[in-house]
């Protein structure tokens, strides 16, 4: 706006009319100046003019899509104490840049970066261990913003242990 530009402008002779020739600016701007005339006029019609340079900023971080994945607990296989599971794609939107780059990491309830299994069109498949896997997207502009989203999968192991032969053994006598 023309006031954002003005630093002041008066006439001795009573008010002035301001204008700018460029008041338009978008993602096209960022990264290149722009310079923009700033005209002041007062009554008699006498102008002044000077330039000032534009710079166009990107501060807006993109935006994941929704519906985005909530943290859930599930339980373990009677096979063991891992579970293989599918980790979404998420994706994203920015104003600057359509679909920025979404990077998912998965660590374990030890912090240790899990690696995928494989990519399965729909997202990753990974091997989940006991306890709160935590998952972290991160979606990054091309102007450095960037939006972060985490969730948990917590497995639980809900598989009482199995007795040695099945059941418990036989009343034992002990002597001193």
């Amino acid at each position: 706006e023309v006031e954002d530009i003005d630093n002041g402008s008066s006439d001795v002779c009573g008010d002035v009319t301001l204008s700018i020739d460029e008041m338009d600016f978008d993602c096209g701007d960022i990264g290149s100046p722009v310079t923009v005339t700033l005209t002041v006029e007062d009554a008699c019609g006498l102008t002044s003019f000077c330039n000032t340079i534009v710079t166009v900023l990107d501060e807006t971080a993109p935006v994941f899509d929704i519906p985005l994945p909530e943290d859930e607990t599930i339980e373990a296989p009677l096979t063991g104490c891992t579970k293989v599971v599918t980790i979404p794609r998420l994706t994203a939107d920015d104003n600057c840049n359509g679909s920025p780059i979404v990077t998912t990491v998965v660590r374990d309830a030890e912090g240790n970066i899990l690696n995928a299994i494989v990519f399965i069109g729909s997202g990753w498949l990974y091997e989940l261990s006991l306890g709160a896997n935590t998952v972290t997207n991160t979606v990054v502009d091309g102007n450095g913003n960037f939006t972060t989203y985490v969730y948990t999968i917590t497995l639980i192991d809900n598989l009482s242990p199995q007795l040695g032969g099945g059941s418990c053994p036989a009343d034992l006598i002990v002597t001193t």
